[in-house]
């Protein structure tokens, strides 16, 4: 738990302020947050090096690790966290001179950005911000330098950075997350999905793949994640990322919404979503791919279920490599997506399905939701 000594005081005016993502590597202490005021870039390096001189602000930013990893912990949010990070910088970010007021922040003010370099240090139990590479502004552009098909180019509408309004939640002061919501006319929202350079070879399949889906013909009431458009500059081949279904879940999955007093009925709802929705898309030949509670949104207006991220890939425990990318693999994942769940799959599978894969299903530790409360 942070200390008082540990955490500066709020003696200056909040400035308006986002955070845009925050980043930290398991195997060593090393972390890396974004903030866009005023249409500046302000990237903060942090380690726990950086406050060997300062014990005690140490253990506090060592402690927000587990917070951040965990999303909360002992009490502590995220929010917290960024909190105890900015701070110190609320007098940096008030001397960035102001937009003008009817001004409103787009994709390119986060993908292309002036951006400056700040590493947070402890000395004498207080944070202090200093400046990296002499104050020296540079240019922060990302996205995947891939080269996409006409055909996909035809099915899918193409948007600059520019066209895309970034959406904030909260009033003067506050701090949404960008780039994640954004709007085209202010009426229709959409998630976006950045890409990095990394991301040069998946890009393209992951397009491919939600092409496949438009081409099934889902009705409009299936619950999985639809591609509505790509962000790219097209005046080369680099592509910002995608623009998907926004479903409002404030961030929670099925792995997060489910809890030990989830009612029997709740669970069943969910896992009644889950299979039928996969069911329909094997009817029509697509296959999910990374079936497991993280890629599944729990909406929070009315508690269903949406299936999201066709981009490929297995994880671990869910999906086993060797049938990773078929219905096989997939009938797998969601098996274990009802163990999870605490429903006997049983239930809800066709016989000939659950027969088939019985041989795919792992011994599961007992399931704590299996004490759930019933409704």
């Amino acid at each position: 738990m942070a200390s008082d000594s540990t955490l500066p005081s709020k003696t200056d005016a909040v400035p308006r302020h986002s955070v845009i993502d925050f980043t930290f590597n398991d195997s060593n202490t090393n972390s890396d947050l974004n903030v866009l005021c005023n249409g500046k870039q302000i990237h903060i390096s942090l380690s726990a090096d950086c406050f060997n001189e300062s014990p005690s602000i140490q253990r506090t930013y060592l402690h927000y690790l587990q917070v951040m990893a965990a999303f909360e912990f002992d009490d502590l949010t995220e929010e917290d966290f960024y909190d105890w990070v900015l701070t110190p910088f609320f007098p940096i970010l008030s001397q960035l001179p102001p937009l003008p007021e009817d001004y409103q922040l787009t994709l390119n003010d986060y993908l292309v950005p002036d951006m400056v370099d700040y590493t947070l240090r402890g000395e004498d139990d207080k944070l202090i911000p200093v400046l990296d590479n002499e104050g020296e502004a540079r240019r922060r552009c990302q996205g995947a330098e891939t080269s996409l098909s006409p055909e996909i180019l035809s099915t899918f509408p193409s948007y600059h950075p520019r066209e895309l309004r970034i959406c904030s939640e909260n009033g003067e002061g506050g701090r949404s997350i960008p780039p994640h919501k954004v709007t085209i006319d202010g009426t229709s929202t959409y998630f976006f999905k950045a890409y990095g350079r990394e991301h040069y070879t998946c890009a393209p399949r992951e397009i491919s793949n939600y092409k496949a889906v438009k081409d099934a013909g889902f009705e409009d009431g299936l619950r999985i994640a639809r591609l509505h458009g790509i962000v790219r500059d097209g005046r080369s081949n680099v592509v910002f990322g995608i623009l998907l279904t926004f479903v409002d879940c404030n961030c929670v999955t099925l792995e997060r919404a489910v809890k030990p007093d989830t009612t029997l009925s709740v669970r069943e709802h969910w896992a009644r979503q889950v299979t039928d929705t996969l069911l329909r898309l094997h009817e029509r030949g697509i296959v999910w791919g990374d079936v497991k509670p993280d890629n599944i949104l729990i909406d929070r207006h009315n508690n269903d279920a949406w299936l999201i991220d066709f981009g490929g890939g297995y994880t671990d425990g869910w999906v086993d490599k060797d049938v990773a990318g078929t219905v096989q693999g997939d009938l797998q994942g969601l098996i274990r997506i009802l163990d999870f769940l605490g429903i006997n799959p049983l239930d809800y599978l066709p016989p000939d399905v659950t027969l088939q894969q019985a041989q795919l299903r792992q011994p599961q530790e007992p399931q704590l939701y299996a004490t759930a409360a019933s409704a």
